[in-house]
């Protein structure tokens, strides 16, 4: 073992702490003079969310966070870098590197770094934890971020017994057993340590494959983040290709990728499942083999290998109910996986062979998934310049620099363009590539779905450990020893940063966890690194910054082991199982509905809850009649598109009975209740649509009289249907007097919607509505928040007239009257706009499906000889209409 020398190892210790507390004061700066000088335009921001977002409430714009955040990489990398090179460049005074310098300087770093570290775990939880299961504190304030991570854990429930006694027990093998006794040369040990690591390890990858292979998404979280990616696949495996009319998805292409997969094994769930477990096991492996071959001792494998698995993986499930969350782990965390491990080859022994095959690769992955794709892409690129930026003779390499930078560009492109060519070739149709990274534009334009990022935050601690990784990044390459290691931790911190990126937006606790994985690689090289080091000297503040190290990645070992039980139960997950076992059966009987109604491959169109959309298309192999799917409908542009397409088909609609209303949806809601018409149902779960077949007549039947309010003669042609669709959403206020009538001509089917309505605008007791009792052949009559209902009959047209005077209403059916209700007070109108065909309220839907021929108001009641004599015209025309 080499010795030393302690003079040296001073000051470059020196040159990192100056570089870094430099680089972050210049930070602090920039971001102050930032916050002075950029007055974003929050109100313009919101104001296109408006017009751009289906739902713009979800619009959380962050312009100075992300502008700060920006600057904040920018600023921290280029002043490590300036203060490192001038800081070796200086000869540091001795005076520094002696006791009476160096000892109170390491300290007050030593001090900082936990300052960052602990404030941020001690601050209050601020992210939305409404999912958790985490009382308050017992004084009603919030949950401390620690308590987010660790809650119900070893080190949350018995912190101190890991830290005074397996912390001590940990340092002693070290510093004891591995430095002073040589236990590392103990081949019992040694191989004890392994077989044990590998029993751990290799069971914790079972779990993982196992407890996310299943047949049905039980748990609701794990519905919806399952129905997020398996909805463009069960479309891409029927034939739709992606980025053709419109069809995007938020997480990329890799359905593409892997439809040839599931044309062998076919498309299922359990199929689906399984293929992303096996690639994330995958996934865990590839990493493992990159930390096994840079990292020299196997106990800090072990322990960092344990910390990944844990923490970035099994953290947010133990403290949530089971969520697959299959849009992270695999679709992103496999790319910079694979990135890692062909790195990894390819700097053992660099070939042009493999340079090229990498490049390919890696531009492909653009394609599986552009944000976490574009980053590992780049960071390729940089980490090749950086490995290459000096030749043989340790001059810069102009050539190389130029030649990766070049080779990057028309990498991309070629496979961009054959990737073109191979859809027109299959599909027949060219991919618009430009819609590839149209969800990353919106989300970060207007900032859909984000959250504040708190400043004192656990978060810090990942910042640092990147900061540490690029220092040593630079410190290696501005001594000219760019060797493999020093790469990987370029190419480790560059990926660190990107998943910093995705924390930055989506600040929620639990996104930061699953955003540390290749920060946990990065920090378990470093400290293997440093224990390198330690063992060659006793310097205080090297031992103690590895103890350091030692605390933060040897608790997950033992949570592994003091959570196994609750692993175990994920495989099964028989609570979920049995507390969701009606939604699988209602899901089963809403697949069979459509095997039973429509034709393999046939385009239908599945109105459900977002979560049931892909489990209910990929029964029959279906083709969804309209894309993008219910989960990705973002945009204003796309809610209007799909309310034309359904005023425009003649497909099928699968609703689902249970109430799945979103404001936004009342557009194409209010397309399908004017253009098609109940058929069937199962089980009330999910309701079959087929094209309207009843014609409206086109004889207006109502005469205005002499004190008229309102008249709507809707038809069967493009205008008409037009103006039932806008009716539906919402006229002008309507003001009556004491004295009013309303009469309807509608065709009366069973109804989908509870309390569906022909008309009305009531609201808080003042106003009218008129509408069906759901499940019911029964009407309800309200009037000043009092009701009465009549029975009326199914399946055939009807003429429906509410006289209303300052006393009572009589109501009118097909010439007849059913009854009269007495009022109680007179009239009180709404200021709420009056519907036709639907009434907005209480978040509910409320749309009356079917043809409604024509609809009148006027402020004085209709005689009786008069509705007799407008139904006997009524009559003898719709029954030529049949």
């Amino acid at each position: 073992m080499n010795p030393v020398d302690p003079i040296q190892l001073k000051e470059e210790c020196l040159r990192w702490i100056f570089s870094i507390a430099g680089a972050l004061l210049v930070y602090f700066i920039v971001a102050a003079i930032t916050l002075h000088v950029y007055h974003p335009d929050m109100d313009h921001l919101y104001k296109v969310a408006g017009e751009v977002l289906a739902e713009p409430n979800h619009a959380l714009p962050e312009p100075m966070e992300a502008m700060l955040f920006r600057l904040g990489i920018v600023t921290i990398l280029s002043f490590l870098c300036l203060f490192y090179i001038l800081l070796s460049r200086m000869k540091l005074a001795p005076a520094f590197t002696g006791k009476s310098m160096f000892f109170p300087l390491s300290v007050i770093f030593a001090l900082l770094m936990l300052a960052t570290i602990i404030p941020g775990f001690l601050a209050a939880d601020t992210s939305d934890n409404t999912s958790r299961f985490i009382p308050v504190t017992s004084d009603g304030g919030n949950n401390t971020n620690f308590q987010f991570f660790f809650n119900s854990f070893f080190l949350g429930d018995y912190f101190w017994v890991y830290t005074l006694l397996f912390f001590p027990l940990i340092c002693y093998l070290f510093f004891i057993g591995f430095k002073k006794k040589h236990w590392e040369d103990k081949k019992i040990l040694t191989i004890t340590i392994r077989v044990f690591s590998y029993a751990i390890i290799g069971g914790t990858l079972l779990c993982i494959l196992l407890m996310n292979t299943f047949t049905f998404p039980y748990s609701v979280e794990n519905r919806y983040d399952f129905a997020a990616v398996y909805y463009a696949m069960t479309q891409v495996f029927a034939g739709i290709p992606m980025l053709v009319n419109g069809f995007t998805d938020t997480y990329g292409l890799y359905p593409h990728f892997l439809t040839p997969i599931f044309k062998i094994t076919g498309l299922s769930v359990f199929t689906f499942s399984l293929v992303m477990s096996l690639l994330q096991v995958l996934a865990f492996a590839l990493n493992f083999y990159v930390l096994n071959k840079f990292t020299r001792n196997k106990v800090i494998l072990f322990a960092g290998f344990t910390t990944l698995l844990f923490f970035s993986y099994l953290d947010r499930k133990l403290l949530n109910h089971f969520d697959n969350y299959f849009a992270l782990f695999p679709i992103r965390y496999i790319i910079p996986s694979m990135l890692l491990f062909l790195s990894s080859i390819y700097l053992a022994a660099p070939s042009k062979t493999k340079y090229v095959s990498i490049s390919v690769i890696m531009a492909a992955f653009v394609l599986w998934n552009p944000d976490i794709g574009i980053t590992c892409y780049l960071s390729w690129i940089i980490m090749n310049i950086y490995h290459d930026f000096y030749n043989r003779q340790g001059k810069i390499n102009t050539r190389a620099i130029i030649t990766h930078l070049v080779t990057g560009i028309c990498t991309a492109l070629f496979v961009f363009y054959t990737y073109k060519v191979l859809i027109r070739a299959i599909y027949g149709a060219w991919p618009d590539l430009g819609l590839l990274g149209s969800t990353m534009s919106v989300f970060s334009s207007v900032g859909f779905g984000l959250m504040p990022m708190d400043t004192i935050h656990p978060w810090n601690v990942v910042a640092l450990i990147l900061i540490i990784g690029f220092t040593y990044a630079i410190a290696q390459w501005h001594n000219r020893q760019s060797t493999p290691r020093a790469s990987m931790v370029m190419l480790l911190s560059l990926v660190g940063v990107g998943y910093l990126f995705y924390f930055q937006g989506r600040s929620h606790n639990s996104n930061l966890s699953a955003s540390t994985g290749f920060c946990i690689l990065l920090l378990t090289i470093l400290g293997d690194e440093l224990w390198v080091i330690v063992k060659k000297t006793n310097e205080l503040f090297l031992n103690v910054l590895f103890a350091f190290f030692l605390f933060l990645i040897s608790f997950s070992f033992i949570e592994l082991f003091y959570n196994t039980p609750r692993i175990l139960a994920f495989i099964s997950q028989e609570e979920d199982k049995n507390y969701y076992a009606d939604v699988q059966e209602d899901i089963i009987a809403g697949r069979q509905l459509i095997e039973q109604t429509s034709q393999e491959k046939e385009k239908i169109l599945v109105l459900s809850q977002r979560k049931h959309q892909p489990l209910l298309l990929d029964a029959h192999k279906n083709i969804s009649a309209f894309n993008p799917g219910l989960i990705d409908l973002f945009l204003q542009s796309d809610v209007h598109k799909l309310a034309n397409t359904i005023a425009d088909s003649s497909f099928s609609i699968y609703y689902e009975a249970e109430d799945i209303f979103f404001p936004f949806m009342s557009l194409p809601f209010a397309a399908m209740a004017a253009t098609y018409e109940f058929k069937a149902y199962n089980r009330r779960t999910l309701v079959w649509l087929t094209k309207r077949t009843h014609h409206i007549p086109g004889k207006i039947f109502f005469t205005q009289g002499d004190m008229p309010l309102l008249h709507r003669k809707y038809n069967d042609d493009t205008a008409g249907t037009q103006q039932r669709i806008n009716d539906a959403m919402g006229i002008a206020p309507t003001h009556t007097g004491n004295e009013f009538a309303v009469e309807a001509l509608f065709y009366n089917d069973p109804q989908m919607f509870p309390e569906a309505t022909i008309i009305g605008n009531a609201q808080d007791g003042a106003g009218f509505a008129i509408g069906r009792v759901f499940n019911s052949s029964r009407f309800f009559f309200s009037l000043n928040g009092i009701s009465c209902t009549a029975p009326f009959q199914d399946n055939t047209w009807t003429y429906l007239v509410m006289n209303v005077y300052s006393d009572h209403m009589d109501i009118y059916r097909n010439g007849v009257r059913l009854l009269t209700e007495p009022l109680k007070s007179p009239v009180r109108n709404s200021e709420k706009k009056l519907f036709i065909g639907n009434m907005e309220g209480d978040k509910k839907a409320r749309f009356f499906v079917g043809p409604i021929a024509e609809v009148n108001m006027a402020n004085k009641a209709i005689d009786s000889t008069q509705i007799q004599t407008t139904w006997a015209e009524i009559n003898q025309v719709v029954n030529a209409v049949k």
